[in-house]
């Protein structure tokens, strides 16, 4: 479900939402990106999903925000281990931020699709 709707929502979010909007899905990004523990990189994956799908202005697809959640994989060290980010999940991430900073639809809807690609995987971080 989300693999069809999070590139929708990200493309109408990235060129209609408004700054603050904006400014919350570029921090979950580079919240991502930055050097990060699994328990915030678990976090800012979920801050990220709902973000986009809350910044729709179709109802119900801010209506979907529950499908974001996310699952926590078991962590013997209570999630203080630091995450290994792989190079295409970091580039992912990296083209959905310049994507919502230009208001680049259809980059969004892209990069949104090649985020997915990793977080609804088992490839991403920490798994690859």
């Amino acid at each position: 479900m989300r693999q069809l709707i999070e590139p929708l929502a990200a493309a109408e979010a990235a060129a209609f939402s408004d700054d603050a909007t904006r400014e919350l899905i570029l921090a979950a990004c580079y919240r991502r990106l930055a050097p990060i523990n699994r328990a915030d990189y678990e976090k800012s994956r979920e801050t990220l999903h709902v973000a986009v799908l809350a910044a729709s202005r179709n109802q119900l697809l801010q209506q979907m925000t529950c499908f974001a959640e996310t699952r926590r994989d078991p962590d013997p060290t209570d999630g203080s281990a630091m995450v290994d980010i792989a190079d295409g999940e970091r580039q992912a991430l990296s083209m959905l931020a310049a994507a919502f900073r230009d208001r680049d639809a259809r980059a969004a809807f892209d990069a949104m699709e090649r985020v997915n690609a990793w977080d609804l995987s088992g490839a991403r971080s920490g798994h690859a």
